[in-house]
């Protein structure tokens, strides 16, 4: 790669200063290795970083490959993740991509002055291996840089790009422009940076834009075609809805677009295979024809909502009633959401921000309601249809988000996990007790959990979660006096799901919720199924499933 003088760097420097100021526009300038050079297996590359790395340094490196991971219009993923390893330099290939921090000085042909490097093996057109070395020699730092520092990410965000096949461009603003100064600090990347990557690795996804568009896609696990496997169903981020029954091909479910779903027995049949769903207009819409040839929405009411949940709260043991979160923050419920003339009643004068339906004091039934009010206390009522509905605290812990499981391995689904505003994940099996205390699960912190049965004994009693490096991780001992959590592989996600997706142990009484989906950053569906044989558990590789077209 060129290296400039600093009096001409501190001019391009000024140029693109001026640009950015001016609001000038940019033709795409990007520049390619020669043949094109890309990854050979043409959607993502693993780098291992030094085992030396931790702290605010790593969170720098891993923020720069998710800038570049992040493109829409790109199919490209970073997996960038510490070894067990230390690395040194190396001219010659190993078949280890890596990250070290090292001293330039006397290091073959590496300028001492330079902040790093990027070593590229390629041939005929294929990148096989790249090797990423930081300068200890020049002064590095992960805040904002004086003039004489370098800026870690924005060091990293460059030399991302040199690693995925890009050169110098020929224009400016971009990250890949001829030089690096010392003081300068970058943290997104420039339209020209994004048409190189998606040039490289193009993806058939168009991005979507407007004013209803979703922050991430969605997916949810349920059997729509009634073969006892579960399906996986998609929501993109326009609203379009997808299921995939085989993890290769998507089927669009009508022509509506929503923000969620929710999956329940609406037209009574046995099979909770019927779907409710709230449109981009906010109104509640239902189908019970969700695999079919022709897919028609009908409308459940007048009343606009920003959450909905399926509920058997007339004691008939099918999940064919609703409750939801209406637009001025209450919860109001059905039990004739698939009516002619639909009705919704208030539960009380408490106002939340999310809603669960769940069987709290052990009935038999999910006809219990919890939820997070606007002080970010959880409380629940075992009486949401009364005709007096009062709600009860449970304990003093504030919450983000929590969800119900079976973490004492009792007969019901009656307690309750959540993340606190620490983002730590704590448990409770006395939800509805007069004195609720919570327990602290490990000390790891999420962004979102969800309970799953990884040893197939039919209770939801293991957990699943994202931490704050946006990594699944798991444990099957969530309430145990020691909590342990197991990372499964190096990619990095937005969401992550239970379900049963390969029909292993599967019968018709229960789901075994032991495979996982998730949405990882460039919203493509990855799947992992449970390998073990209930002795202990194992998951198999990501598989990924591209984006519906």
């Amino acid at each position: 790669m060129t290296r400039l003088n600093k009096k001409s760097t501190m001019f391009i420097y000024a140029v693109v200063l001026f640009c950015i100021a001016a609001w000038c526009s940019t033709v795409s300038a990007y520049v390619t290795r020669t043949n094109n050079d890309k990854w050979d297996n043409n959607t993502s590359a693993t780098i291992w970083i030094d085992n030396t790395v931790s702290g605010v340094t790593l969170t720098s490196l891993e923020s720069a490959s998710d800038s570049w991971t992040a493109v829409p219009a790109s199919s490209f993923v970073y997996n960038v993740t510490v070894s067990d390893s230390t690395y040194t330099y190396n001219a010659s290939a190993d078949d280890v991509s890596s990250i070290a921090f090292i001293d330039f000085t006397g290091v073959g042909a590496l300028t001492n002055t330079d902040p790093a490097y990027t070593k590229i093996h390629a041939s005929s057109g294929s990148i096989s291996e790249v090797d990423i070395y930081f300068n200890t020699n020049v002064s590095l730092t992960n805040v904002t840089p004086t003039a004489s520092e370098y800026h870690v990410e924005t060091v990293a965000l460059r030399e991302f790009g040199y690693a995925l096949g890009l050169l110098d461009s020929t224009t400016v603003p971009a990250v890949m422009t001829a030089t690096i100064l010392p003081g300068v600090m970058t943290t997104t990347l420039m339209d020209d940076d994004k048409q190189g990557v998606a040039a490289l690795y193009p993806s058939t996804y168009t991005p979507a834009t407007g004013s209803n568009v979703l922050s991430s896609a969605k997916i949810y696990a349920a059997d729509l075609d009634g073969d006892g496997q579960q399906d996986i169903i998609y929501i993109d981020l326009v609203g379009n809805v997808y299921f995939t029954s085989d993890k290769s091909n998507w089927s669009k479910i009508g022509s509506n677009k929503v923000t969620q779903v929710a999956v329940g027995d609406f037209d009574d049949d046995g099979l909770e295979n019927d779907l409710a769903a709230i449109n981009t207009n906010q109104y509640v819409i239902w189908t019970d024809n969700a695999t079919g040839s022709s897919v028609s929405w009908s409308k459940s009411g007048s009343n606009k909502f920003s959450q909905i949940v399926t509920a058997d709260f007339d004691d008939d043991g099918v999940k064919d009633d609703l409750a939801g979160i209406n637009l001025n923050q209450y919860i109001v419920w059905t039990d004739n959401a698939t009516g002619s003339s639909v009705s919704w009643t208030k539960s009380g004068s408490n106002k939340f921000t999310s809603v669960m339906a769940a069987d709290l004091d052990a009935s038999g039934y999910s006809n219990d309601l919890a939820g997070i009010n606007l002080n970010q206390y959880i409380v629940w009522t075992d009486n949401a249809t009364g005709s007096t509905v009062s709600w009860s605290k449970s304990g003093s812990n504030k919450f983000n988000s929590f969800l119900t499981g079976n973490f004492d391995d009792g007969s019901y689904e009656d307690d309750l996990a959540g993340i606190n505003l620490n983002q730590y994940i704590v448990w409770t099996d006395n939800a509805t007790g007069e004195s609720v205390s919570w327990t602290k699960s490990g000390s790891n912190k999420f962004s979102s959990v969800v309970a799953c049965d990884f040893d197939g004994d039919g209770k939801k009693d293991d957990l699943v979660g994202l931490n704050l490096n946006q990594y699944v991780v798991w444990t099957d001992n969530a309430t145990g006096s020691s909590v342990s959590w197991t990372r499964i592989g190096t990619n990095k996600f937005s969401s992550v799901i239970c379900g049963d997706f390969d029909d292993a142990d599967y019968d018709d009484s229960t789901t075994k919720a032991d495979d996982l989906a998730a949405v990882n950053l460039n919203r493509h569906v990855l799947y992992s199924l449970r390998t073990d044989n209930q002795t202990t558990t194992k998951f198999g590789d990501w598989v990924k499933i591209d984006r519906p077209n």
